[in-house]
């Protein structure tokens, strides 16, 4: 008796162990609030044991899902350009034993907007310049307000477009400055407040840096700056090799500049300057320019010595399909008729997605004199700026025509004899018409 009731004793234990195993083995995942940085979205999630994947489930109701979609076995997952609207999201576990599901979250897009940061005031003689930076994540801010005290004012709220406010003459007196971010879905928490005192005759603070970001190719060079808020104008220094080779002053509403260096070590620093005349701390931008950055990738590997590539079999398709999808863009690419060159820019944009031997051509090997209806392909080793060896093809039938007609997209056979040695392949206009090389 005694034994038999020690064998339902254990047999009673074993039970209740592996069910305690499979309650674990199936405990749920839990979802954290999704991670939102404009309409890119990242869900997070815990691991269930013994999980082999898990699914994303959507809907517009709580509790009421219309789809899912699986995301492997993983316990993150980014969704970029997700739509606007209001979802309820879960995460499913897929277990030997069954699915496991989550809690529910909400995800509303577009998400309010991060509390802007770096908020910064400077006196510029007699004005204020007040600056600040977007908030890091939440939906994108479509528009501002600056919360302040003035004197002889009180409180107001100001309404404004983009992140700088500049304002002057102003009154003597103390002065507060707090700023929130506002979109369609809400506003906000305000910034903290920056106190800030006007005294007679004036004062000259110096402005905030700008923050510098840099795009190469090849040895060319364009920095872009955030604007500074009642800059007169910006200075730009130089180093090759850690030594100044040289200055040049911006106007104050440039924020943009480019330029052609050789190989070497360079830091190029950019500083805002007032028309009180006080100059502010340098962004720098960093870089080196040597035989690596003259080819990009993705790039056909170079030919064999004494050999050229072949013609690319898919330029007709990319072409075609970019005067199916764009073509009143196509129409109006005469510059000479008040056009422009953005179906030809758009092509070769296609086309680099391929390969980044694809460029444009400086017409009969001109510098700075584009050809409007020419890609071109270097089919060499070669770096690209610059060289003749090419293949080149009028992509625009009837140019400047006062309708291209049903030819606007045909593809004329490799660099004509006529032109001998005047093709070069360039890309810089592109560049400078601020597409990404």
């Amino acid at each position: 008796m005694v034994l038999r009731s020690r064998i339902a004793l254990v047999a009673a234990f074993a039970v209740a162990v592996l069910a305690a195993g499979r309650a674990e083995a199936r405990q749920a995942p839990v979802l954290d609030p999704p991670s939102v940085n404009g309409n890119t979205v990242t869900f997070n999630w815990s691991a269930t044991a013994g999980a082999t994947g898990y699914r994303l489930d959507y809907g517009f109701a709580t509790g009421a899902y219309l789809g899912g979609l699986p995301v492997g076995a993983v316990t993150t997952f980014t969704v970029p350009g997700a739509p606007n609207g209001v979802f309820f999201i879960r995460v499913v576990a897929q277990t030997p034993g069954g699915d496991v599901s989550s809690n529910e979250v909400t995800l509303q897009l577009p998400a309010p907007p991060a509390t802007p940061t770096n908020l910064i005031v400077a006196r510029n003689g007699l004005g204020i310049v007040v600056n600040w930076q977007p908030g890091v994540g939440g939906g994108v801010p479509t528009s501002y307000t600056l919360l302040a005290t003035a004197p002889g004012y009180g409180a107001v709220a100001l309404p404004l477009a983009t992140n700088v406010f500049s304002i002057g003459p102003v009154p003597v007196g103390d002065y507060t400055f707090r700023v929130q971010a506002n979109n369609a879905a809400g506003s906000s928490q305000p910034t903290g407040t920056v106190n800030m005192n006007m005294p007679s005759g004036g004062a000259c603070d110096a402005p905030p840096a700008p923050t510098v970001s840099q795009s190469i190719f090849g040895g060319f060079v364009t920095l872009t700056w955030t604007p500074i808020g009642g800059a007169a104008s910006y200075l730009l220094s130089g180093y090759q090799n850690s030594v100044l080779i040289g200055s040049a002053a911006v106007g104050g509403t440039t924020n943009r500049f480019s330029i052609n260096l050789p190989q070497a070590t360079w830091r190029i620093d950019v500083a805002a300057v007032f028309s009180c005349g006080a100059q502010g701390q340098p962004a720098s931008a960093n870089f080196v320019i040597d035989d690596s950055t003259l080819k990009m990738q993705p790039r056909e590997p170079d030919p064999a010595p004494g050999t050229a590539l072949p013609s690319p079999p898919y330029l007709r398709s990319v072409v075609e399909d970019m005067a199916a999808r764009y073509p009143s863009d196509l129409r109006n690419s005469c510059v000479e008729h008040g056009g422009n060159n953005r179906w030809l820019f758009r092509v070769v944009n296609a086309l680099r997605a391929r390969d980044k031997r694809w460029g444009l051509n400086w017409k009969r090997g001109n510098y700075g004199d584009m050809s409007q209806d020419v890609v071109a392909y270097n089919f060499s080793a070669d770096p690209d700026e610059g060289t003749r060896k090419i293949r080149a093809w009028d992509i625009i039938g009837g140019h400047c025509g006062s309708n291209p007609g049903p030819n606007w997209a045909e593809i004329t056979s490799p660099v004509p004899p006529a032109w001998g040695n005047n093709a070069m392949w360039t890309l810089l206009p592109y560049i400078q018409a601020g597409w990404t090389p």
